[in-house]
C-alpha cells in the first residue's frame, strides 16, 4: 500500500474521503484500455515553480551556505551549484498525477483544469482506494495533500528536500490538490548509469481498475458518447 499523508489545512480528512481527477475522454479511454495511470514529470509542469524552493527559503539556504563557506573555507560557488543540481534532480525524477477534493457535481472545475471541450470526465476514487492501486515500494510512492504558500514571501518548512514537490503557490489554492507522486530516483528497475535527459515526460504505471470507483461526465457531453463511455468502464 502506498503511504498516505492526509493532513490538509482547515480540513479533517479520512482515508475514505472521495477524490477526483479531471481528464479528457481520450485519456480516460487510454487508462481503461491499457489499465495504466499516467504520471507526468514535475519538470514538465506548466508552473515552473513546481519542485522549487520559495524565494525566502532559497535566501535562507544562500545565507547558510555563505556562512559555511567562510567558516570552513568551502567554495560557496560549488555549494550553490550542488544545491541547484539537487533541485533539478528532484524535478526530473519525480512524476505526479493530480487529484482534487472538490466534487464535480457541486463545484465543477472543467475550465479551470484546462478542459475546454465537452468530451471530458472526472474520475472518482478515494485516498485509501488509490493507495492500493499501485504495487510500489513506500520509498517510491506517496499520496499527500498539497500545501499552498506565498512562494515569494513564505518559507517552505521541510526536513527532506524531496518534500518541496508538495508545495505550490497560493494562487492555486482553489485546486485543493491531492498529489499522487512517484520518486523514481529509488527505482531499482532503472539502469544505474543513464542521462537525465533520457527520462521520458510521462511514466505509465499498471493499476487495478477497481481503484476507479466511477466517473462524472462533462454536463454538455453528447448522450450517445456518454453511453459508450459507460459501457467501457467495467465497474460502473
Amino acid at each position: 500500500m502506498v503511504p498516505i499523508e492526509i493532513i490538509y489545512p482547515d480540513l479533517k480528512l479520512k482515508s475514505d474521503v472521495a477524490i477526483y481527477r479531471y481528464m479528457s475522454a481520450d485519456a480516460f479511454i487510454e487508462t481503461v484500455m491499457t489499465q495504466k495511470m499516467r504520471f507526468t514529470k514535475v519538470s514538465s509542469f506548466t508552473d515552473k515553480l513546481e519542485g522549487r524552493l520559495s524565494d525566502v527559503s532559497r535566501a535562507h539556504r544562500k545565507a547558510i551556505d555563505e556562512w559555511l563557506s567562510v567558516d570552513s573555507g568551502i567554495n560557496f560557488v560549488r555549494q550553490k551549484s550542488h544545491f541547484d543540481l539537487i533541485e533539478t534532480s528532484i524535478r526530473d525524477f519525480n512524476y505526479s498525477t493530480s487529484w482534487t477534493l472538490k466534487n464535480p457535481q457541486t463545484n465543477p472545475l472543467w475550465k479551470k483544469f484546462g478542459l475546454k471541450g465537452k468530451n471530458s470526465v472526472a474520475l472518482i476514487s478515494s485516498l485509501k482506494t488509490l493507495a492500493n492501486a499501485l504495487e510500489r515500494d513506500p520509498l517510491e510512492a506517496k499520496i499527500k495533500c498539497v500545501t499552498y504558500i506565498d512562494h515569494h514571501n513564505e518559507p517552505i518548512k521541510i526536513f527532506d528536500d524531496r518534500e518541496i514537490i508538495y508545495f505550490k503557490d497560493k494562487k492555486f489554492s482553489w485546486e485543493q490538490e491531492v498529489r499522487f507522486n512517484l520518486d523514481l530516483s529509488h527505482d531499482r528497475k532503472r539502469p544505474k548509469f543513464f542521462k537525465v535527459e533520457h527520462l521520458p515526460r510521462y511514466e505509465y504505471e499498471p493499476i487495478n481498475l477497481s481503484s476507479i470507483l466511477g466517473f462524472y461526465c462533462h454536463p454538455s457531453m453528447d448522450k450517445n458518447f456518454k453511453y459508450e463511455l459507460l459501457k467501457l468502464h467495467p465497474f460502473v
